[in-house]
């Protein structure tokens, strides 16, 4: 973490704002609001926030509680757990 962590918030958030920026569309939610959530604390409780491990916590964070959205819930459950025990 080379910056505080408000600089550090708008730099993630630019970042996820620019990768659905000029689709024409997004599910703000999915593309914006929940990974900011996730990767602020996942940079609070001092993990790298920038890797592709990361990116599937994050993915991982989504799914584990909404099985009615598709994906693995129990699977995605389990690799949370992993992650934070490691």
């Amino acid at each position: 973490m080379c910056c505080s962590p408000a600089i550090n918030c708008r730099r993630t958030a630019d970042h996820l704002i620019d990768a659905f920026t000029g689709s024409g569309e997004a599910e703000l939610m999915n593309v914006y609001a929940h990974p900011l959530a996730v990767r602020a604390v996942v940079e609070m409780v001092g993990m790298d926030t920038h890797n592709d491990d990361t990116d599937i916590l994050v993915q991982d964070l989504r799914i584990s509680p909404h099985a009615a959205e598709g994906g693995d819930p129990v699977g995605a459950s389990v690799r949370v757990l992993q992650r934070l025990v490691d």
